[in-house]
């Protein structure tokens, strides 16, 4: 892939979607037109109706309420022509919108990821599994799962995956209709070490708008975990703390590593989570942001922007990995 190519498949994108628009915008514009005289029509044979009943004159009221009958005949329609327009450019542009991502995530996601990483893996269309996180219980894995831009590789030594989430609650109210809260929207990172930690350790972010789960799910190991603090109190506001074994915890956290995962909270808002278990330390980081996606096709791509703004999103995975020391004996056999 070129970025010549690229180019080009953006550049067919945005013709066809531009095409699209004006065509859907023709017929909508039309159509409201032809509603709102049909509107306008009709509200004058209300208002003649009315002068005729008053001897010729008419109230502020009565004018009101024809406005108001024409707002609402034109103003649903337009608002629904609208919906009805954005459904079906997307579904007529589809093939050129996934050719554009697709290109995009060649030229810029893979070529920069492969600067950072070693052993890299990288699939733009493969998330991680719902059972992986349904495993960890630190969050709840809601009635919609989405996982895509899947990344495994080697940073310094510390083996690690990672994806994008979008976890959403289904809600249906008295009148039977129907919506979705998000549960979680960002990254999940999972970093790999020789060392088998004897114990887990949960550490959840006051901010992350999801619920801790483990202590509610019917496992006993899971049930010995006991929330704890430590001697920070500016951590404690932050997060959430809970262990199964006090003494092997603050032979992990230290005050150093305190310190750092405070600053990485601060930094973040507090929208993380984390979890020590077996051979791994699971990250979630709930900013509520799509990693690795392309910009609109409305303007030509800069390079240099566009190289910058992945190596921002692949700044997340090294940032905690640097930050934290990963690659440190404290996470060696």
């Amino acid at each position: 892939m070129t970025f010549e190519e690229l180019e080009k498949t953006r550049q067919i994108y945005y013709e066809k979607r531009k095409k699209i628009w004006t065509r859907v915008g023709v017929v909508v514009g039309v159509i409201a037109i032809f509603v709102a005289i049909s509107t306008i029509v009709s509200a004058k044979n209300r208002l003649d109706t009315m002068e005729e009943i008053s001897l010729g004159t008419t109230s502020s009221a009565g004018l009101f309420s024809v406005f108001m009958s024409i707002m609402m005949g034109v103003v649903p329609f337009v608002l629904f022509a609208f919906v009805v327009g954005i459904i079906v450019a997307t579904l007529s542009t589809r093939k050129e919108s996934s050719a554009y991502t697709r290109a995009y995530k060649a030229y810029f996601v893979s070529k920069t990821l492969s600067r950072y990483f070693q052993n890299l893996t990288y699939k733009h269309d493969a998330g991680l599994s719902r059972e992986t996180l349904r495993s960890t219980g630190m969050v709840d894995t809601g009635d919609r799962y989405g996982s895509n831009d899947f990344v495994s590789g080697k940073y310094k030594n510390v083996n690690f995956a990672q994806a994008d989430l979008h976890i959403e609650e289904e809600h249906t109210d008295s009148d039977g209709d129907t919506t979705y809260a998000t549960l979680f929207y960002g990254r999940w990172m999972i970093f790999e070490f020789p060392k088998k930690f004897s114990f887990r350790l949960a550490i959840s972010g006051k901010s992350t708008g999801s619920v801790l789960a483990l202590r509610r799910r019917n496992d006993d190991k899971i049930h010995k975990f006991k929330r704890i603090k430590v001697e920070s109190p500016e951590f404690n506001k932050m997060f959430k703390l809970y262990s199964e074994d006090g003494f092997e915890t603050f032979y992990l956290l230290d005050p150093a590593l305190i310190e750092d995962i405070q600053e990485l909270g601060e930094k973040n808002n507090g929208k993380i989570v984390m979890l020590f278990v077996d051979n791994k330390l699971h990250i979630g980081f709930n900013n509520h942001n799509d990693a690795f996606e392309p910009p609109s096709p409305k303007k030509p791509l800069d390079e240099a922007t566009e190289t910058a703004k992945v190596e921002k999103d692949i700044k997340v995975v090294t940032d905690f990995v640097n930050k934290l020391n990963l690659s440190s004996k404290v996470f060696e056999k």
